[in-house]
């Protein structure tokens, strides 16, 4: 299937647009205007006007210090500026005793200002409130894109591909524990025209940050001194993994029953969502190739590589991520028993958020793949490289909030001199 030049221009122009966009996808202000706004951790009272109308009031105490003045509230309608109630409000208490009269005849200072919204959330000056920050390790996406591939041993390439993606991901984090659990199911992806197909049912990690070193080294040159070194190790497992026609190769299915690795960390952000870390563990599955008489191959072998995820801003709108990993399947059914394959492969991805319908966040996507095999059949490709520009539509990402885990404890002096 040869594809239209107008399919390929549209391709590069996305992906000319992912690339560009990230400049002007930033978070909105928190503060568009001057008119202040009540604080969503401060008590709020509700009380009325002479003409029965709602308000929402706080306290505004004046700076540390000042001499004492007159009472200040803050005073915001309890409505839209079309009349409609408030939503994502603070719970407020009632004064049936107190009204705005009261306060006015008390000599407060009454400040019009606008309603207070939860955090990750921003109220506009007409009391309609929206999503500002996503927390896209929480949610189920739904993705497209132009996806072309390269047979890098070769001169063949597919520029007409499109590929369809889903997932869904959980992380979450226990600060007792020091521990960031992340869960991954029902992640995949199919791309047409070949119908390529790729799937994992269930994904789990665990990422702890120590308080104990794992290594103590102490010096002698001069004063003798100590010096900790904090190796965080984590767990990761992968349960039950398809590939269809691996390598654009048709009636090639490879089934991967399972994967188990433990993780080391060399760098970890403070909430655990952005890290640079190693890992180094094994799995089985088996290969099934179909044309001319169905044939499974079993293996099993370890794997190992190093990985890195980064959330380049506060509001969780940038995210980007790389990895490279190699594998050595050790064949015992379907080859002579011993025989060992070479498996390798690298990525890299860009994620940007730029839209938001009904507070579910609309982002662009860009990946890059390289992918290395010797344990397919003779007819496919050793090397494929792909490319992905794309779109994901995100389902219940809630607001990011603050998982910023406490400093890890450091001692405090230096050994004492020996005698």
């Amino acid at each position: 299937m040869t594809p239209s030049n107008a399919w390929i221009r549209a391709g590069w122009v996305c992906a000319l647009t992912c690339t560009a966009f990230p400049v002007a996808a930033q978070q909105p202000a928190t503060v568009s205007d001057k008119t202040p706004r009540l604080d969503w951790e401060q008590p709020v009272w509700c009380l009325q006007d002479r003409e029965g109308n709602a308000f929402r009031v706080q306290h505004a105490p004046g700076p540390p210090g000042a001499a004492r003045r007159d009472p200040t509230y803050l005073v915001a309608p309890d409505h839209t500026a079309w009349g409609e109630e408030l939503s994502r409000t603070a719970r407020c208490a009632i004064a049936p005793s107190a009204s705005l009269e009261r306060l006015r005849a008390e000599r407060a200072q009454l400040v019009p200002a606008i309603a207070e919204a939860p955090p990750g959330w921003y109220r506009d000056e007409n009391g309609r409130v929206f999503q500002v920050n996503f927390d896209m390790l929480k949610r189920f996406y739904l993705g497209a894109g132009w996806v072309p591939a390269w047979d890098l041993a070769g001169s063949a390439g597919d520029l007409g591909r499109v590929r369809f993606d889903m997932g869904l991901t959980a992380s979450w984090v226990d600060r007792s524990a020091r521990m960031r659990h992340t869960i991954r199911a029902l992640e995949g992806d199919v791309a047409l025209d070949d119908l390529a197909a790729r799937g994992q049912l269930f994904s789990y990690d665990l990422a702890h940050s120590s308080t104990r070193p794992l290594l103590r080294i102490t010096t002698f040159f001069g004063q003798p001194r100590r010096y900790d070194g904090h190796v965080d190790v984590g767990f990761g497992l992968r349960v039950l993994g398809v590939q269809a026609n691996t390598h654009r190769t048709p009636d090639l299915l490879e089934l991967e029953y399972g994967q188990a690795r433990a993780t080391f960390a060399f760098w970890q952000s403070a909430d655990l969502s952005s890290y640079v870390r190693s890992f180094v563990g094994a799995g089985a599955g088996q290969l099934t190739d179909d044309e001319g008489g169905r044939r499974t191959q079993r293996y099993a072998g370890p794997v190992a590589g190093v990985e890195s995820a980064f959330v380049m801003d506060r509001g969780g709108f940038h995210h980007l991520g790389a990895r490279a990993g190699v594998g050595l399947p050790v064949y015992y059914q379907g080859l002579p028993a011993g025989t060992v394959r070479r498996r390798a492969n690298a990525g890299l991805s860009y994620e940007v958020i730029f839209l938001a319908i009904n507070d579910q966040p609309l982002t662009l996507r860009l990946e890059g793949n390289l992918d290395y095999r010797t344990d397919l059949p003779e007819r496919a490709s050793k090397w494929e490289a792909s490319a992905l520009s794309g779109v994901r539509f995100s389902f219940w990402a809630p607001a990011r909030l603050d998982e910023r885990l406490p400093p890890k404890r450091r001692p405090q002096r230096s050994m004492p001199v020996m005698p």
